[in-house]
């Protein structure tokens, strides 16, 4: 066999030959999981012929069981790259091998593709830190960032815009590709554990003939959903049906619950609401559960619910391994959601809301990660009418609830490791194959002789005061974007928590909103955002932006209903 056709792929992690779980110690975010799942799944399903997988701190070259698979000390990639001819080269983060594409150009047998993938991309340092580099860089049609949504594609194609329109680079645009390439999931680990609903139910101390809802994923109001909304929705349901049992379980890495947390006020805010609400018994929390504890609680839910509002989600691995376990899902309209759930056929998605926010754009220049993605996923909303209708419309129809189970469970095997790798597999042939025929077609000296790199150390490439448009860059995410021109309603859920829009809206406002607008809707059903603007401007309200982000603040806690 010539060596030129033997798929060979390079890599830069190292697979275990076990495969490796969470136990359930400190916290552990999806980026970190999918990178520990891929390379021991590329292990397990990988059909390549070759496996080069090059890594620190390893002194000397082995192979595992799996003859395929080398591991190399990570010096001795130039070595490699003057021997070997690869199919491609793979990164499993966002950032460039400055060294590997140096390589590439100047010594390697062949100019193999580069492909990297994405996680979250919503970190405003990451525009220049991140991506910038790949304008900088000479990358050709077959190289490819993997997205692992649609709508991080369409980021991303802004983000090049963008940059390309800031600094002026028209001599290296970005000109690889950018291929929708999901991430995948250990299915079999979640079937072969999975236990029966029953024995599930008593291991957790709910009754057998109980309704769960699950919600699994890290608790961060800032960095992942507000749990809030989901907890107040749940109350009025079960005011309406005091004799039904129905039971909530919020377990992950509960990061609110941390002392030094900016957010630790919130959760002990949340606590205050349960009890004063009678919740307790009908809430369960499980901070930072084991892999199989994980499972169980799986085992248990009879529907999943993820109500994602932050730009920093990008794909929804929760709601995948929920599919793998059979579930059901509800899930906001948001971002890669909506890739992962046939609407009405294997769960729900829910309309999801946002606004134009200027001051957010300002903020993430010089406030913390958390303090602007905070504003930001404050001010989305997720319709809390549609989610209490379907939610009252699974809980209480058991066949409705068994169909989508049974559609559940056809779909869930999509995303399993076994299949989605497939994906990879395909792209990494079909880019390998473009290089060959840009090699023919141009010559591999003439391809080499294009400099590989700019000096982006000049002035004109500084990156500190980068002007990243958030609203312009992920507006897609929502299914609406509102403006003055609403309608305000009633919402469905009557307690309002003041308390909880502290530290992010103006409280006098707020409450000033809260009794203008209750008072306009006891004379009539819905009035206009832009009436409510008149009235503010006589108290001295008057910038349009902030008033809208205050009722979408009221939206989102299901006080008040936005229409068109």
């Amino acid at each position: 066999m010539k060596t030129k056709n033997i798929k060979r792929l390079g890599l830069f992690i190292k697979p275990s030959v076990d495969a490796i779980y969470y136990e359930g110690v400190g916290g552990i975010n999806g980026s970190a999981k999918f990178q520990v799942e891929f390379a021991n799944c590329i292990y397990k399903y990988g059909t390549f012929d070759e496996y080069h997988c090059f890594c620190k701190k390893i002194e000397k070259e082995y192979y595992l069981p799996d003859k395929r698979f080398k591991i190399i000390p990570i010096n001795m990639i130039a070595e490699y790259l003057k021997k070997y001819h690869y199919t491609c080269f793979h990164h499993t983060g966002p950032s460039l091998k400055y060294y590997l594409l140096k390589y590439r150009q100047n010594i390697s047998k062949n100019l193999f593709p580069y492909t990297t993938t994405t996680h979250s991309i919503s970190y405003s340092y990451m525009v220049g830190k991140t991506f910038l580099p790949y304008c900088l860089h000479k990358l050709f049609p077959f190289d490819s960032i993997f997205c692992c949504s649609e709508a991080v594609k369409k980021t991303l194609s802004i983000y090049f815009e963008l940059i390309q329109s800031y600094y002026q680079v028209e001599q290296y645009p970005y000109e690889g590709q950018m291929l929708v390439t999901p991430h995948g999931i250990d299915g079999d680990f979640f079937r072969k554990n999975k236990i029966s609903q029953i024995a599930a139910k008593k291991k957790f101390k709910l009754a057998h003939d109980s309704m769960v809802i699950l919600y699994f994923g890290r608790i961060s109001v800032a960095l992942k959903k507000d749990i809030l909304p989901l907890i107040s929705i749940f109350n009025e349901i079960l005011k309406s049906n005091p004799e039904k049992k129905i039971y909530l379980l919020i377990a992950g890495n509960n990061e609110e619950l941390q002392k030094n947390n900016f957010f630790h006020k919130r959760h002990l805010l949340i606590e205050t609401y349960l009890k004063e609400l009678k919740l307790e018994k009908n809430i369960h929390f499980y901070n930072c559960p084991s892999d199989i504890i994980k499972v169980h609680l799986f085992s248990a839910a009879d529907i999943f619910i993820s109500l994602s509002d932050s730009i920093q989600e990008s794909f929804g691995l929760s709601i995948i391994e929920a599919q793998a376990s059979g579930i059901p899902v509800i899930a906001s309209d948001w971002n890669g959601y909506r890739d992962l759930i046939k609407n009405k056929q294997n769960g729900f998605l829910i309309p999801t809301y946002w606004q134009k926010d200027v001051e957010l754009d300002n903020m993430s220049k010089y406030k913390k990660i958390e303090y602007y993605h905070y504003r930001q996923a404050q001010s989305v909303a997720i319709d809390m009418n549609q989610l209490k209708n379907i939610l009252e419309k699974v809980i209480f129809n058991k066949d409705f609830l068994r169909m989508l189970k049974k559609n559940t469970t056809k779909y869930s095997m999509e995303y399993d490791w076994s299949n989605s790798l497939k994906k990879y597999e395909e792209n990494w042939v079909y880019l390998s194959e473009k290089s060959e025929f840009m090699s023919n077609k141009f010559g591999l000296k003439t391809l080499r002789n294009i400099d590989p790199i700019i000096n982006y150390k000049n002035k004109k490439y500084e990156i500190k005061d980068f002007p990243i448009s958030y609203y312009q860059s992920f507006k897609h995410f929502a299914t609406e974007i509102v403006n003055e021109n609403w309608y305000i309603t009633l919402g469905c859920v009557s307690n309002v928590l003041i308390d909880a829009a502290r530290n992010n809206l103006d409280t006098k406002l707020l409450i000033l909103i809260i009794k203008i607008t209750f008072q306009e809707l006891s004379k009539t059903n819905k009035f206009k955002i832009t009436q409510l603007a008149k009235i503010l401007n006589k108290y001295g309200h008057n910038n349009i932006e902030d008033i809208i982000r205050h009722l979408m603040w009221l939206f989102k806690q299901g006080n008040l209903h936005l229409i068109k």
